[in-house]
C-alpha cells in the first residue's frame, strides 16, 4: 500500500470519526435541551469547611490493613 493511499485512508477514518461525534453531539444536545440548568443557589457549596477534613482524609492510612484480622500461616505438616 502506498503512502498517498494510507494518508487518504486514514484522512477518511479522521473523517469519518469528527462525523460521528458531531452527530453525537447533535443528539445529545437535542435529547437534553429540555432539561434546562436549576437556578444558582439551589445547591449552594461552601469550601471553606472542605479545609478542616479534606487534608486528614487525603493524608490518612489506607484502612484495609487495620479492618482485616492478622494473617495466621497455615501450620506446617511434617512428613515422615
Amino acid at each position: 500500500m502506498s503512502t498517498a493511499a494510507r494518508t487518504r485512508q486514514a484522512l477518511l477514518h479522521l473523517l469519518l470519526d469528527l462525523s460521528e461525534t458531531g452527530v453525537t453531539l447533535a443528539i445529545l444536545w437535542r435529547c437534553l435541551a429540555a432539561f434546562r440548568p436549576l437556578a444558582l443557589g439551589w445547591f449552594p457549596l461552601a469550601l471553606r469547611p472542605l479545609r478542616r477534613w479534606l487534608l486528614p482524609v487525603i493524608g490518612a492510612p489506607p484502612l484495609s490493613h487495620h479492618c482485616m484480622p492478622p494473617h495466621k500461616h497455615a501450620p506446617e505438616s511434617k512428613s515422615a
